[in-house]
């Protein structure tokens, strides 16, 4: 296998800088608001990448936002509170019981017309009353 040449390392490098400057871009035009704005903090890659931005950007702690289950292996809280610690947030969490999500399962199903993927999936407050 070939090795890659000087040209190929340097267009991945512009490709990252062009990426990273088209990032920053896109998350300073969105801070620009008349209300207070945060970010919901998933524990993923993106909503991650979108607080540290959002935190370099601004003088004041980042809003962020959690949702997830107590003591469930799919709850991303912990990822997502590592990220709010890092990046010295205004972390909110709305910690969810498993049954809070069994009592409207079927309910939200039908709502969506597909399967509840994600704990974020369900809604904080209670759900609208529909015919």
């Amino acid at each position: 296998m070939k090795a890659p040449t000087l040209s190929i390392i340097m267009v991945s490098w512009n490709a990252c800088d062009i990426l990273r400057a088209c990032l920053r871009t896109a998350v300073r035009r969105r801070l620009i608001s008349d209300v207070p704005v945060g970010a919901f903090l998933s524990g993923g890659v993106d909503s991650g990448l979108i607080a540290a931005l959002m935190s370099l950007l601004t003088n004041a702690p980042v809003r962020t936002y959690s949702v997830g289950f107590r003591d469930l292996p799919s709850s991303e809280l912990g990822y997502a509170g590592l990220v709010a610690r890092q990046y010295r947030t205004d972390h909110h969490e709305l910690v969810l019981e498993e049954d809070c999500s069994a009592e409207h399962r079927e309910r939200l199903t039908w709502i969506w017309d597909s399967p509840l993927s994600e704990p974020a999936d369900v809604p904080p407050g209670p759900l609208p009353i529909h015919p």
